[in-house]
């Protein structure tokens, strides 16, 4: 803005000159300002002046929302669920598991490699020891003397139901048995991280986690910076709660709406993020942007519904 106001000033100033130049009187005016030291001193403080408030106004506008680290987020949330798993009859966790450095992609699949432990390895179990959770997963199953058939069972299972992109690999020394899992698909997308908090607030609350996903969509995009019409923030466009919170407090909205609400679809209009338009619209079917943004949320819901959320 400044840049501009700059250079109109430049073609007022260059046009002025051009037209006084154009007659006698003119050109003796302009030899008169060109030699007054005053004119150009007073000239000079006047860009000065202009440049000393840009800098002001540029420094002292009100600053950006800083960005949240999203995958810090979603790092931490991993880290907080993994110690939730690690209780004596289903894994321990070694000293040298660093918390701090979680990768989602793999302590997402924990819960799963765990089931697979006790479904494939049904005598004489063990409990499994976590020491790395960062770029590799590593999981020791100490104390199986025999580990040939349970090994190969185990290995067979965790590669189909993880699929190619992940690298499974199992060593065995003496009665010491290693699983490593290296992550080697593309970073999951806030979408792809949402799934598992999504569908632990949707159970904790009894709601349809797909429904749940899919106003988050609708709402945000999984973007943790929006900010709505209403100066709401955040995954779900509340004026509380930061970060991942939201899921869950959007789920107990969710519940309460679909008991005070007669269908799903007046129960998703209830949550409409723009809050102008839902108190204003009695009847949300005779509001194009309302009635659309339903369809939108149930459709999507029934993808994530189709699609194993």
């Amino acid at each position: 803005m400044f840049v501009f106001l700059i250079f109109l000033w430049i073609f007022i100033v260059t046009a002025l000159a051009v037209y006084l130049g154009r007659t006698p009187k003119g050109r003796g005016w302009l030899r008169i300002l060109r030699r007054s030291k005053k004119l150009w001193a007073a000239i000079l403080c006047l860009f000065v002046v202009v440049g000393l408030i840009a800098i002001a106004f540029y420094f002292q506008a009100s600053p950006k929302p800083k960005k949240i680290e999203d995958r810090l987020l979603f790092s931490k949330y991993a880290a907080n669920m993994v110690q939730q798993l690690a209780y004596p009859e289903e894994m321990t966790l070694d000293s040298s598991c660093k918390m701090d450095q979680v990768m989602p992609e793999l302590a997402y699949i924990l819960p799963s490699l765990l089931t697979i432990h006790k479904e494939t390895v049904t005598e004489k179990r063990v409990v499994p020891r976590l020491s790395r959770l960062d770029n590799k997963l590593v999981l020791h199953l100490d104390g199986y003397k025999v580990f040939v058939n349970r090994g190969s069972k185990l290995l067979k299972r965790v590669k189909k139901d993880l699929g190619p992109r992940y690298k499974v690999s199992l060593t065995t020394q003496n009665a010491n048995h290693t699983l490593t899992i290296t992550y080697k698909g593309t970073l999951w997308d806030n979408e792809q991280l949402c799934g598992l908090p999504v569908l632990e607030a949707a159970t904790k609350e009894g709601v349809d986690p797909s429904l749940l996903m899919a106003l988050i969509r609708h709402t945000s995009d999984f973007r943790f910076d929006y900010t709505g019409p209403d100066r709401t923030r955040g995954l779900l466009a509340l004026n509380r709660g930061t970060g991942l919170d939201q899921i869950f407090i959007g789920a107990q909205l969710l519940k309460k709406s679909l008991k005070e609400n007669k269908t799903t679809e007046d129960a998703v209009a209830s949550l409409y993020p723009i809050k102008r338009l839902r108190e204003t619209s009695a009847d949300w079917r005779k509001n194009p942007l309302r009635r659309t943004w339903v369809e939108q949320v149930i459709g999507d819901s029934r993808f994530y519904k189709n699609n194993g959320l």
